[in-house]
């Protein structure tokens, strides 16, 4: 039970770190594209 408590831990935090990574790309995409208009 613990073993599968802390896999779902790790999916969870693989999943929120690539969240955060694509949000931040966004950011860094549209600040880009503002910039250059």
């Amino acid at each position: 039970m613990e073993s599968l408590l802390s896999i779902l831990l790790g999916v969870a935090l693989a999943w929120a770190i690539t969240r955060v990574i694509i949000w931040l790309s966004d950011r860094a995409r549209i600040r880009g594209r503002s910039a250059e208009e």
